[in-house]
């Protein structure tokens, strides 16, 4: 049964259906789990998807404050929680658990 949107309807196309797939099943899950604002960090496959369907604005309401690029050296955050959107790739998974 597809998920439904604000007015009780399915979301229709690609784009559509993976902004609404990111933000209940991603965004919101970790939001409840960890109060506060949150980090994303995400490889360039995420990047370019995530990228095409969700704005920075909507990412701000979501409480992120800050995307950051996995390949890219970082300053530590201690005081906020992180999302990280990986491609399922061995070099992804291992700079992230070098992270």
């Amino acid at each position: 049964m597809p998920a439904k949107d604000q007015q009780g309807k399915a979301p229709t196309g690609l784009r559509m259906i993976v902004q609404k797939r990111m933000m209940d099943d991603v965004l919101h899950n970790t939001m409840k789990k960890h109060p506060g604002w949150h980090i994303l960090v995400m490889d360039k496959a995420a990047t370019r998807v995530i990228s095409s369907v969700i704005g920075m604005y909507d990412l701000m309401e979501q409480r992120i404050s800050l995307v950051e690029d996995l390949s890219k050296k970082r300053a530590p955050f201690r005081d906020k929680a992180v999302i990280y959107l990986l491609a399922p790739t061995k070099d992804s998974v291992d700079k992230m658990l070098a992270d």
